[in-house]
């Protein structure tokens, strides 16, 4: 652990940097009102290490003012291979050491001379070389540490692309009935017929739709092997965002099964697995985590997806407290129809000042500026939405085999 004061305008500011579990775990019940978030959460966070063929480690800073903690960042130290991409066209792949920063690992005060100790740290960290780059995922748009870790870092190592986007969320009806009477008549009918129809269908059909609901620790197993099935047929596994079954989410998924927060939604043909949504009950807001649906059974209508969402829906509003569903960040068309809350996000990366850190800064910054031009060439053209379907079906094709 390392303490410094990273505040030139004010002494009273001082960081101090955790880098093992059991440093960050003395420090739970010192962090406990900013643990607002599953991603903010001590004992969420430390199921994600200890597998030996992992080198993913931990890492945490805590800014406090005056011996009060003013704000945490939560973040996963690891190597990884990092895609260069134009649109869904990986280019290059070199091996950065990333210091990760999940949406709601950065809580409490992010304004004035806390944001400026929080990115002060930062950047120390990345002048001491402890990781190539730190990437922090859906930040707040409007925040000082927004701000600042867009404009603070040096010309070389500061974001030239950085994400921004709506964070989508919606606010949960009273009812499924609720639901279905937000919704034009041309939806509603055929979703509320399927959704009925799934209740009445004959299990011994091998065609048969199948819903099943997972909440406890006996079924975390099981969800995980079938949600995996299904992720390795979708274009999201090419991209590395799609759920992943690995001892690492089965830990986490247990620890929030046994807390009676994990919810898990699976539809089937038969007995094969056709999609999943996956999330968590934290205070009063579900956060969806993972949705995947097999492209080789789209011909159902409505569309397999979007009947287990109604489900989901049917569940969260009428057998539990949320009053909310986080959807995360990243403009769908489902998100656009369902949702009703959105804010501005932003997801940004600082790089190291070493000839690593800013030559791969320099080739990201490069081929981002030619993929914003493709696009907007291919988008006046018309072409843009048929070519991104063209790559995704592609890319689940090749993911699959």
């Amino acid at each position: 652990m390392t303490d410094s004061n990273r505040n030139s305008a004010s002494s009273e500011y001082s960081v101090r940097v955790l880098r093992s579990m059991e440093e960050i775990e003395a420090e739970k019940d010192a962090l406990a009102p900013f643990q607002r978030h599953p991603n903010a959460d001590i004992d969420l966070f430390l199921t994600k290490f200890g597998d030996e063929a992992d080198d993913s480690r931990p890492c945490a800073i805590v800014v406090s003012h005056n011996g009060q903690v003013q704000c945490m960042m939560l973040a996963l130290m690891h190597t990884m291979a990092q895609e260069l991409r134009v649109g869904y066209k990986a280019l290059l792949s070199p091996r950065v050491r990333m210091m990760s920063v999940a949406p709601g690992a950065v809580q409490g005060d992010l304004e004035g001379e806390a944001a400026e100790a929080l990115v002060g740290e930062l950047l120390a960290l990345l002048r001491r070389r402890e990781a190539d780059a730190v990437r922090i995922l859906d930040l707040d748009e409007g925040t000082d540490v927004t701000q600042l870790a867009l404009r603070k870092p040096c010309v070389l190592c500061r974001d030239y692309a950085p994400w921004a986007g709506l964070h989508y969320g919606m606010t949960l009806p009273e009812s499924i009935d609720a639901f279905y009477r937000q919704m034009k008549e041309k939806h509603r009918r055929p979703l509320r017929k399927a959704c009925r129809l799934l209740e009445e269908e004959d299990k011994d059909d091998s065609d048969a739709l199948r819903y099943r609901l997972f909440t406890h620790p006996g079924e975390v197993d099981e969800f995980a092997a079938a949600a995996e099935a299904i992720a390795q047929q979708t274009y999201q596994r090419h991209l590395g965002s799609s759920f992943v079954n690995s001892p690492a989410m089965r830990r986490w998924l247990l620890a929030l099964a046994e807390r009676g927060q994990w919810r898990g939604y699976l539809l089937s043909v038969g007995e094969r697995p056709c999609a999943y949504w996956v999330g968590w009950l934290y205070g009063d807001t579900f956060h969806v985590s993972y949705v995947g649906r097999d492209p080789a059974l789209d011909h159902f209508n409505p569309g397999t997806g979007t009947i287990l969402m109604a489900k989901m829906i049917e569940d969260l509003s009428e057998h539990t407290d949320a009053r909310m569903a986080d959807f995360g960040p990243g403009d769908y068309a489902y998100k656009q129809r369902f949702c009703d809350i959105s804010k501005q996000t932003v997801t940004l990366t600082i790089f190291a000042p070493t000839a690593f850190g800013m030559g791969f800064n320099m080739a990201r910054t490069v081929l981002s500026g030619a993929e914003k031009t493709v696009k907007a060439v291919l988008g006046r053209l018309g072409f843009l939405d048929r070519i991104k379907r063209f790559w995704r079906r592609r890319l689940a094709g090749s993911t699959s085999q």
